[in-house]
């Protein structure tokens, strides 16, 4: 572990944990992660990025928030740092806050990393004491600075957008440029869609659930020479990524809209004045009345049923 490192944990009162995070590591390393991948996470103590009372869930196969953002779960970040394949000296840009774990592990790889996030100091704080200082935190006004220096290598956003847009396109380098994004809506579990852009053309593959920890699966399909933009629908694995002013139907469900009854697997959402049946009872709403079924344990007198 580097010294950096060490005298930071040393600083917040934790100790270093590398049993923990080689367990984290021989439970996703038949996953077919790469070597780099695995060696950076054995080197960032996960641990050290959550407030010292939860150190104990520091390597948990879990999503865990902080004040600064989600901690993803490590299958997660293992996936999205495999699709990216960061090599040294890449232009690695990194849109929305995060503790600063993914930042770490990207610059352990080589990367260059710059961070376009609203004011993160506890973050950029955690980095520079691992000895992280060349990881950049940048305003608007330092992004659009930057642009003068090219595109970058990497793109990866942290916060979940409705459609894909060339606000984070036109950030990548066009016959090189890869892309980590999660796309989703108010009712639809965001899915996490990895671009690879070759010769201007750009090539989407599902990674799977955004905050999930179940088995991945990556499905690549080619897509129009343009990166989804407003109003256009794009299938994934025989769904349809959310895009703005688009109906989007998730395995023959209807996304819920206010005043509609939902079916799901023959159950009713409740809403406001209509009585659900669910095993031959009724949820209760006001005004409404509602059958309980008999119990011989219960006495229906007593309990003012009756």
């Amino acid at each position: 572990m580097p010294e950096d490192i060490r005298r930071f944990l040393e600083r917040r009162g934790l100790i270093d944990l590398p049993l923990a995070r080689e367990m984290m590591i021989q439970a996703i390393s038949q996953k077919g992660y790469s070597a780099g991948v695995l060696d950076a996470m054995r080197v960032i103590p996960r641990h050290g990025f959550l407030a010292p009372v939860f150190w104990k869930l520091g390597y948990a196969a879990l999503d865990l928030w902080t004040p600064e953002g989600w901690l993803l779960a490590p299958e997660t970040v293992a996936s999205v740092l495999h699709a990216l394949n960061v090599q040294p000296q890449d232009r690695v840009l990194i849109v929305g806050t995060e503790p600063g774990y993914l930042a770490a592990l990207l610059a352990t790889l080589g990367g260059q990393v710059d961070i376009l996030a609203y004011a993160n100091p506890n973050a950029e704080a955690r980095l520079r004491d691992m000895g992280f200082r060349a990881v950049r935190f940048l305003s608007s006004a330092d992004a659009a600075a930057a642009s003068g220096q090219g595109r970058y290598d990497v793109v990866v956003a942290t916060t979940p957008v409705l459609y894909v847009d060339s606000a984070l396109s036109s950030r990548l380098k066009p016959e090189s440029g890869r892309m980590v994004v999660p796309v989703g809506g108010a009712y639809l579990p965001a899915r996490v869609l990895f671009c690879k852009m070759t010769n201007g053309a750009p090539t989407l593959i599902d990674l799977g659930a955004w905050l999930a920890t179940g088995p991945w699966s990556a499905t690549t399909f080619p897509i129009a020479p343009v990166v989804p933009m407003a109003g256009a629908n794009v299938p994934v694995e025989g769904r349809a990524v959310p895009v703005e002013g688009a109906e989007v139907p998730v395995e023959g469900l209807a996304i819920p809209v206010e005043g509609a009854d939902i079916p799901v697997e023959g159950l009713a959402i409740p809403v406001e004045g209509a009585d659900i049946p669910i095993e031959g009872l009724a949820i209760p709403v006001e005004g409404a009345d509602i059958p309980i079924e008999a119990s011989p344990s219960v006495d229906a007198s007593t309990a003012g049923l009756a």
